[in-house]
């Protein structure tokens, strides 16, 4: 949004803050595609792991097969995987969001 001279960003300011000691190292020129991409893989992994943390605690019981079934839908079923290429800031911003939510149920956990 412009307002006079002033650029105001719609968005929220973590994604941001996220992303920048990566362009602080790598320049301005960091892609923000990849730094996606890697966001949405730590969420499939949180995913996993959440899957795996909350069977040892027999909060409920999944063998080895319906976690990896849940695993891979979560990967290639969700959001995730149409998402993650694109590299918007919106985009990023609802990744990120969900990778914040998975840290919290696996701390949870």
């Amino acid at each position: 949004m412009i307002v006079g001279d002033k650029i105001y960003g719609y968005w929220g300011p973590f994604p941001d803050l996220v992303f920048l000691p990566f362009v602080y190292v790598f320049g301005i020129t960091f892609s923000d595609i990849l730094l996606t991409i890697l966001l949405a893989s730590t969420n499939v992994f949180l995913f996993s792991n959440l899957l795996m943390e909350a069977q040892k605690k027999e909060l409920f019981r999944l063998d080895l097969f319906q976690r990896a079934i849940l695993g891979f839908v979560f990967a290639f079923g969700t959001v995730q995987i149409t998402l993650a290429p694109l590299g918007a800031i919106w985009y990023t911003a609802l990744i990120l969001g969900l990778t914040c939510t998975l840290f919290c149920y696996y701390a949870a956990v």
